[in-house]
């Protein structure tokens, strides 16, 4: 994430965009073209070192050198009001029209060398969307995390770049899903002179609004107010197909008749829990002790398209059979394990141990529409032929598997080490509709050619990377520092319908531009 401190080159003037207009040109060009990617990507390293998010100070920036008036003239403030505050994507969409108005002399000290004049490949060709897989696929077994609806889900990393004097900087990123991978990373939002705490924030994905396209939300600490009540707000992110938008405000705390929300006491998770085609929000929320009972409640935001309703209370321990539930003891994950197109909830839940055996729950809360019914228990470890199952060694995920259009769960497992060696495994647990099929294992490090695999510096998230209506498995890994540079891998285990592919490396950052990624400033969506 290196900001490189050079020479720019501002790129054609405001006479060039009103020439342009009246179909002249202020020098002989070259014929008009359009370019690839790598082109594009060739003329900003002259032109900006590659920095895609650069500004001078003057507004004047981006990796191709727009100025305000041609970003203007050619239409990019539909994308946003600078150049460097929009994506590459955008950047290069707006030099594309550039380039077939005015010619490769609209970038006079780069288009020679670059090969900008001989390309004529057009840098975003149309995708044919890939056709699922029969059955056809529930839209609620779905992650939702196409963020350019194309048909692949995307992965989106927000990241922390610590602070600046008294602001909290962050970004948001993303990696766009070709079918056999992964695009290099593009920034598509930035806080820039704003503040925004990293740590502050628990992140999500799904279709608010319910154009096909996938959205961020975030749940945001805002502390206490004057009056000592704690304060959390929803933002959201919503897609344009080719960035998102800044951050909107779409629910407070403060002005919600709950008055008080500790964001430190809840675990969200997205889904359309209404089955009314735009994902919806829901968490578990801690209450904490009373006497030797743990409390534990289930709130649910209810998309309106526009932003969501109030919180609502849909389930709560104390008046539940359970009576107590422990909330520190609850990974929770969401999907339409039933297959009625409806989202329901998953908590895999820690009995902790009973001599050398560790005891795990999976426990289920079924939507019915307008709420979910009682929490029911699907599978334990005591009653199942593996016997023990350290929930603290679980990362837990959702994802329609095996494409039948139920949603199954799937659990990274920690096996510990060997020596230097690393073991981990990759369980499936398979929707039946009415329950889950006993864990199966699918994949284990050690008998894989990576041999080992750690456990500790692995984020998971699960999507149809491929279109094929299964969904896959992503898993960003830490390989740690060399000097000043941190090194980052986003890893797929693809579905095979029956179980998962073995790991394939789909991006690297010591191979990407971005060159320096740190895993721990990184939460997925």
């Amino acid at each position: 994430m290196r900001l490189p401190n050079i020479r720019k080159h501002p790129l054609v003037t405001t006479a060039a965009v009103a020439l342009a207009a009246a179909g002249l040109s202020l020098t002989p060009s070259a014929p008009a073209h359009a370019a690839s990617v790598a082109t594009w990507d060739k003329v900003a390293k002259c032109e900006s070192e590659g920095d895609w998010s650069y500004h001078s100070g003057t507004n004047l920036g981006g990796g191709l050198q727009i100025i305000p008036s041609t970003w203007e003239g050619f239409g990019g403030t539909d994308y946003a009001p600078f150049a460097y505050q929009a994506t590459k994507e955008q950047q290069i969409r707006i030099a594309e029209k550039v380039l077939a108005a005015q010619g490769v002399n609209a970038w006079p000290n780069c288009w020679q060398g670059t090969g900008l004049g001989d390309d004529s490949e057009p840098p975003f060709p149309d995708v044919p969307t890939p056709t699922p897989t029969d059955p056809e696929q529930n839209p609620a077994t779905r992650i939702k995390g196409d963020f350019d609806g194309d048909g692949r889900d995307d992965v989106a990393v927000l990241y922390d770049y610590g602070k600046d004097g008294e602001r909290n900087h962050s970004g948001l990123w993303t990696f766009t899903s070709k079918g056999s991978g992964f695009t290099s990373p593009q920034r598509v939002w930035d806080s820039g002179s704003d503040s925004w705490n990293w740590a502050s924030s628990k992140v999500t994905v799904g279709d608010f609004n319910g154009d096909g396209k996938a959205d961020i939300g975030v749940l945001y600490d805002l502390g206490r107010t004057d009056d000592g009540r704690n304060r959390t707000r929803l933002y959201t992110f919503t897609s344009t197909g080719s960035g998102f938008t800044g951050p909107q405000p779409a629910w407070d705390s403060s002005t919600d008749p709950v008055s008080s929300w500790t964001w430190a006491n809840s675990k969200p998770v997205v889904g359309d829990f209404n089955g009314d085609g735009k994902a919806d929000i829901a968490i578990v929320y801690d209450y904490g002790k009373s006497g030797d009972a743990s409390r534990t409640g289930l709130w649910t935001f209810t998309s309106t398209g526009a932003g969501f309703s109030s919180a609502k209370q849909v389930w709560d321990s104390s008046t539940d059979p359970v009576k107590s539930w422990n909330w520190n003891a609850s990974k929770v994950t969401a999907g339409d394990f039933n297959g009625d197109g409806r989202t329901d909830i998953a908590i895999a839940y820690d009995y902790g141990k009973t001599g050398d055996a560790s005891r795990t729950g999976l426990w289920t809360f079924t939507s019915t529409g307008a709420g979910f019914s009682s929490a029911k228990q699907v599978w334990d470890s005591s009653t199942d032929p593996v016997k023990s199952w350290n929930w603290n060694a679980s990362k837990v995920t959702a994802g329609d598997f095996n494409g039948d259009g139920k949603a199954d769960i799937g659990v990274l497992y920690d096996y510990g080490k060997t020596g230097d060696i690393s073991r981990t495994g990759l369980w499936t647990l398979t929707s039946t509709g009415a329950g889950f099929a006993g864990p199966k294992q699918v994949w284990d490090s050690a008998t894989d050619a990576v041999k080992s695999w750690n456990w500790n510096a692995s984020k998971l998230v699960a999507g149809d990377f491929n279109g094929d209506g299964k969904a896959d498995i992503a898993i960003a890994y830490d390989y740690g520092k060399t000097g000043d540079t941190s090194r980052t891998g986003l890893w797929t285990l693809t579905s095979t319908g029956t179980g998962l592919n073995s790991p394939q490396l789909a991006w690297d950052s010591s191979t990407d531009p971005v060159k320096s990624w740190n895993w721990k400033n990184s939460k997925l969506g």
